[in-house]
């Protein structure tokens, strides 16, 4: 989560006709800590709002919306090469 960033970064980019990508081909488990506990969600949230409050930023339904996807093939995505 980046408290905002993510939903302006992508409006930022495309105002300088650049592309941002997330390449998620590694599955992992965050279990490192128990969600939240070093910090209070509701005051992390509120700062979020006043951040996007201010900026032009992408809408939830935006953000989570793949625009483009590139399939890696079995034997590539295992050191296969080619």
């Amino acid at each position: 989560m980046g408290w905002g960033l993510d939903f302006v970064w992508p409006v930022l980019l495309e105002q300088q006709q650049a592309h941002m990508g997330i390449v998620d081909l590694t599955p992992l488990r965050h279990a490192l800590r128990k969600p939240v506990a070093l910090y209070d969600y509701d005051e992390t949230a509120a700062a979020m709002r006043d951040f996007l409050s201010h900026r032009q930023h992408l809408t939830t339904d935006e953000a989570f919306l793949a625009r483009e996807t590139y399939p890696i093939s079995h034997h590539r995505a295992h050191g296969g090469g080619g």
